[in-house]
């Protein structure tokens, strides 16, 4: 299986404080990836550099067979991501946040726009003002706003905020989906049931390193089948 995002020895520092110290982590393609960890981790400010959003100080990040420099502006056309809450022009429709998206790629026909309100669950919503939307709505756009340019690898920062028991279950079977087309997904939770039930694999970072690597079976049975929320929280008082 292809590796599709390799990060090896990175490190960063905000203000002499170490928030990423020595961070390895792989991401195979098809792979949904639960990248877990307590708030003040790590987990944003590497989704951070795995966008481009944030330049690394030491190590490196290979995405798509292309190492991650100041060069990489076509790599980041195969990527698509939400980090932190998503940010809409509010006085727009959720089909004209889209296509303003969509024009940083050359533009698309709407068809494509109205599929991906469709996937996500808001097409009823395509031309209602985004300052109408729900905090749940705003997710599911955020969501299909990151599909626009038919990404490769998807980066998800916390795609359930916001969203109802149902809105959750949606989310977990669009993923479930894309993976079964070839995209390769990252999510960050702290709903660790989440996680569970969509990911093939899982990385908890604590202290900025990856403490613990592999699929949700494998981390279980290392650990008398506990659930995952035990092990998860076992994990982080040993760190």
């Amino acid at each position: 299986m292809d590796t599709v995002l390799k990060l090896s020895g990175v490190h960063k520092t905000f203000k002499n404080k170490k928030v990423i110290e020595g961070l390895n982590m792989e991401v195979k393609k098809g792979e949904i990836y639960g990248f877990l960890g307590e708030n003040g981790a790590g987990k944003t400010t590497t989704l951070k550099m795995i966008m481009g959003l944030l330049k690394v100080d030491k190590g490196n990040i290979n995405v798509l067979n292309n190492e991650m420099n100041n060069k990489s502006r076509k790599i980041f056309c195969r990527i698509g991501g939400i980090i932190e809450a998503p940010v809409f022009y509010d006085d727009l429709s959720g089909l004209m946040n889209l296509k303003l998206h969509g024009n940083l790629f050359g533009g698309f026909k709407e068809e494509k726009y109205m599929e991906l309100l469709e996937l996500v669950g808001i097409k009823d919503s395509a031309k209602t003002k985004v300052k109408k939307y729900s905090l749940g709505m705003k997710q599911r756009l955020g969501i299909a706003r990151a599909l626009v340019n038919d990404p490769e690898l998807l980066i998800l920062d916390e795609p359930s905020n916001g969203l109802d028991p149902k809105g959750m279950r949606d989310v977990r079977e669009i993923l479930k989906k894309l993976s079964k087309e070839g995209k390769t997904i990252i999510i960050s939770s702290h709903l660790l049931g989440d996680i569970e039930k969509v990911c093939t694999k899982i990385g908890i970072i604590a202290r900025g390193k990856i403490v613990r690597e592999g699929s949700v079976d494998k981390l279980l049975d290392e650990n008398n089948n506990e659930n995952l929320e035990e092990y998860f929280l076992k994990l982080i008082e040993e760190v």
